[in-house]
């Protein structure tokens, strides 16, 4: 097996059970979240046989952004490394993430931290609609990424806002 190198801007496909593939970005590490790597997943879908310039690819809106560990994935063959394209938007990126995550018999968590990559997490409580609409700043396994690109949501139990 060749060894895994991870550089700002590398470019992973996912091959989706539809028949189609998507792609995301790495595009930092998020100290605040145990210095996980923080990668952007773009909306669009592309053929198997498409074979996009990361340029193209990374103009794309993006849908989500996740905490997750991208060497895992490739190892797990979940997804595959495509290239590099070091245009990285320098946006201010939130998370959201409730103090209740491992209760599992709490269904609706009015107790919610927020925060900026790289920066201290900030208390809450009951989320705002300002916030509601901030990815989980959970750090996720590839096959939930996998999960969030096909259905549009994670396939896991976690406490909602409302």
């Amino acid at each position: 097996m060749a060894r895994f190198s991870l550089k700002l801007g590398d470019i992973f496909s996912v091959t989706l059970e539809n028949g189609l593939k998507r792609y995301f970005q790495y595009i930092g590490d998020d100290i605040t979240q145990l210095n996980s790597e923080v990668v952007r997943v773009f909306k669009r879908s592309y053929a198997l046989d498409e074979k996009p310039d990361c340029a193209d690819v990374v103009a794309d809106d993006v849908d989500f952004y996740a905490h997750v560990v991208c060497k895992i994935g490739v190892n797990f063959k979940v997804w595959a490394k495509e290239g590099n394209c070091r245009d990285i938007v320098r946006e201010a990126i939130y998370f959201r993430q409730s103090d209740e995550s491992g209760n599992l018999s709490m269904s609706i968590s009015k107790s919610w931290s927020i925060w900026e990559i790289g920066k201290d997490m900030q208390y809450v409580g009951k989320l705002s609609e300002k916030y509601k609409n901030i990815d989980l700043g959970i750090v996720v396994n590839p096959y939930d990424i996998k999960d969030r690109m096909t259905m549009g949501k994670y396939n896991f139990v976690y406490p909602s806002y409302e």
